[in-house]
């Protein structure tokens, strides 16, 4: 009984992770269900190695898009990190 609340335990922290890294809450369930089926060290693994989508990370606030090339930025850059572009003067006008 003990294996099972720590399998469960580890799947739903491996979940949290994923939520954490930036996925949706549609890919999080699919982390959890993996965890639960197979292990979640594999799920962990998947979550690690997957990389969040850009809408779910733009939609949480953890990433803007740059107006000049398109990549993606933290929230607080003044000046992209790709283009070298300001972004500041692009939100002012």
């Amino acid at each position: 009984m003990l294996y099972i609340i720590l399998w469960v335990a580890l799947s739903v922290l491996v979940a949290l992770y994923a939520l954490a890294r930036g996925h949706s809450y549609i890919n999080v369930l699919g982390f959890l269900l993996l965890a639960l089926v197979f292990s979640p060290l594999i799920a962990l693994l998947a979550a690690a190695l997957i990389p969040p989508s850009e809408t779910s990370l733009i939609d949480k606030g953890l990433a803007k898009k740059c107006p000049h090339c398109a990549e993606l930025v933290k929230p607080e850059a003044d000046v992209c990190s790709h283009c070298g572009r300001d972004l500041m003067a692009a939100s002012a006008s």
